[in-house]
């Protein structure tokens, strides 16, 4: 039985969870961009499983930094790319 046991092992597929990286991506430098790049003026907040729309106005210039933070599989890289498609 121990020797069917070990054939048996041996003759497993590992199963492999996606592979769930940031695929890279560049944002195209264009020359003469000036002004403002990107407005937002309202975002969705989910806490305690609530979700609450709240107006804000945030402006992003050349050279300007937005941090991005939350649990993995929430969007930010789908929306990072929707940003620069």
């Amino acid at each position: 039985m121990k020797e069917a046991a070990a054939e048996m092992e041996d003759d497993m597929v590992d199963n492999r969870k996606e592979d769930k990286t940031i695929k890279p991506f560049k944002i195209p430098m264009q020359e003469g961009i000036g002004g403002v790049l990107l407005n937002i003026h309202s975002v969705h907040i989910i806490q305690n499983d609530e979700v609450t729309e709240r107006d804000v106005d945030i402006q992003l210039r050349k050279d300007d930094h937005l941090q991005l933070s939350g649990p993995n599989g929430i969007g930010k890289s789908t929306l990072l790319e929707k940003i620069v498609n």
